[in-house]
């Protein structure tokens, strides 16, 4: 699941998708196992509709911004 500090979460069930670790902590793939999994929005109010992703390898990189200190994390 991604996390939110706004109560923003997603997820994938896991018996749908994999996920795999690289070297670098802001990638990783999932890998959709079967015809699609449904990423579902985990918030109670102003949500968007449940995303079907096809079967497939997919990069995901974790959204990063610049600031006078350096390189971080975006937070919602």
């Amino acid at each position: 699941m991604g996390h939110s500090e706004t109560g923003h979460h997603h997820y994938v069930e896991k018996a749908q998708a994999r996920f795999f670790g690289t070297d670098d902590p802001n990638i990783c793939y999932l890998q959709i196992v079967g015809k699609y999994a449904d990423l579902v929005h985990d918030r109670s109010f102003d949500t968007h509709e449940t995303l079907r992703i096809p079967e497939g390898v997919y990069k995901v990189r974790k959204q990063v911004e610049h600031t006078p200190e350096g390189w971080r994390q975006v937070q919602d």
